[in-house]
């Protein structure tokens, strides 16, 4: 994921909705994108 989809995935998990419908989306496993969104912190 790049910086672009990584800032769209945490608005939209912060707008509510279902982190495995986020992951899905960008082609990841929630398990995947929880840990790369904790790399990640703002």
């Amino acid at each position: 994921m790049n910086g672009q989809q990584m800032a769209e995935a945490r608005a939209r998990i912060e707008a509510g909705e279902a982190v495995r419908v986020v992951a899905r989306a960008y082609t990841v496993t929630p398990k995947t994108l929880r840990a790369t969104l904790a790399r990640q912190k703002p």
